[in-house]
């Protein structure tokens, strides 16, 4: 028996479609459940979800690397809409994308386009694009050249990771030299004691060659948990014999500026950690992660700008802000966090240029870590909406829709 062309492509479809059921894991069952609406990856014939979407707004979602077997992995194309006829929101396999290994991204936009073509989709009812390659700018670029007022949300995964990097990088990039000098030292050193053994309990997932590249979620933690054990470890390197490693580590943890950037970036990377841990749970909730990169964004604002400015750029991020001396907050008021603040007091840096020095690198953190966030937000979606991003799709009336923006009437 000959198979033609188009019909190994329904036959790959129709594989597809069993399998994406099948995967439908206990964990994405349970979400889905607690979802207001049913969604479901069984495709209808495309004809229907054509017409369907020609009456309605639709999203496209694009997962690259989909396994269908050993050594065989497929892109595919989901497509999601209100359906009018069950009263329920779906996703619905449309497509999946036959590619040359060789090529891989540039592949995908230029088969994604031919697929857009085929089928006729009436692309000015496309409101959402959402696309988890590594880098999908090239993927959003084709899109928007379409329709301008799509909403990507391409750089949602990973938010929380990349404003990590980006806040520690402006102003505390020692922190991961750091992390790696006391991760060798345990590794290499018989008789560490138990504290300094008990931090990297769990670092299994630290690449001590690669600290950059380590897990953002396990920095965080070994920040805060040697902010937590801080005398403890100093005294511990304080009883060693000289020796020219050991050295460098003590001197380091007796330096009351580290002490003080641990202190303040254990309170300013908690926000982080939250988020970070919301996005690599591996089911997230989209209305939920909005929510709290907007909080983040709040609390960032807030931490570095006057309120009437902190006010100003939540309803419209304009970065300058970040770099305006009327709009920041003074040296004095910067949020440096609790604990930090108690470390002033108590024993204040000798040199007032020290603290000054503090301050900028506390100021440029949230500057970068702003920056990043700001970055990766839907640009019609300020950190306004997003807050009441649960609101608008309980009450979909109250959205205003303009070119640029999206505006909730609360």
């Amino acid at each position: 028996v000959t198979v033609d062309g188009s019909s190994k492509r329904i036959l790959q479809k129709e594989k597809m479609k069993n399998q994406l059921m099948v995967k439908q894991d206990t964990k994405q069952r349970e979400r889905l459940s607690r979802s207001m609406d049913v969604i479901s990856l069984i495709s209808d014939d495309e004809d229907d979800v054509i017409r369907a979407c020609s009456k309605t707004p639709f999203c496209l979602y694009l997962y690259t690397g989909v396994k269908l077997g050993p050594g065989e992995t497929i892109t595919v194309v989901l497509i999601g809409y209100f359906d009018q006829r069950s009263g329920v929101s779906v996703v619905r396999l449309l497509d999946t994308l036959q590619k040359d290994v060789r090529f891989q991204t540039s592949e995908d936009q230029r088969l994604l386009m031919e697929l857009l073509v085929k089928l006729q989709l009436p692309l000015s009812n496309l409101v959402v694009f959402y696309c988890d390659a590594p880098h999908p700018e090239a993927f959003v670029s084709q899109i928007l050249a379409l329709n301008p007022t799509v909403v990507s949300l391409c750089r949602l995964p990973g938010l929380a990771e990349r404003a990590c990097r980006a806040g520690l990088l402006a102003s505390f990039s020692y922190v991961g030299d750091l992390v790696r000098d006391l991760h060798r030292h345990c590794s290499t050193t018989n008789s560490v004691n138990g504290t300094l053994k008990e931090l990297f309990a769990d670092s299994g997932s630290y690449n001590p060659l690669c600290p950059e590249s380590g897990d953002v979620s396990f920095i965080i933690h070994i920040v805060q948990k040697l902010v937590a054990i801080w005398w403890d470890v100093m005294e511990y390197f304080k009883s060693l014999s000289p020796e020219r490693s050991v050295e460098c580590l003590r001197s380091q943890l007796m330096d009351p500026k580290v002490h003080l950037d641990f202190l303040f970036l254990s309170h300013a990377l908690e926000p982080l950690r939250a988020l970070q841990n919301l996005q690599g749970g591996g089911s997230c909730d989209t209305a939920v992660e909005l929510q709290l990169t907007a909080m983040l964004v709040n609390t960032y604002a807030a931490s570095l700008l006057r309120p009437s400015a902190a006010e100003r750029f939540l309803r419209r991020p304009d970065l300058l802000l970040l770099y305006s001396e009327k709009d920041l907050l003074p040296s004095t008021e910067v949020n440096i966090g609790f604990q930090a603040a108690n470390f002033l007091l108590a024993a204040p840096l000798t040199d007032v240029s020290e603290q000054q020095d503090f301050v900028n690198r506390v100021v440029a953190f949230y500057r970068a870590a702003l920056h990043s966030l700001v970055g990766s937000i839907p640009k019609q979606l300020g950190p306004m909406v997003l807050k009441n991003i649960g609101t608008m799709l309980k009450h979909p009336t109250n959205i205003t829709v303009r070119p640029q923006s999206v505006y909730l009437t609360v």
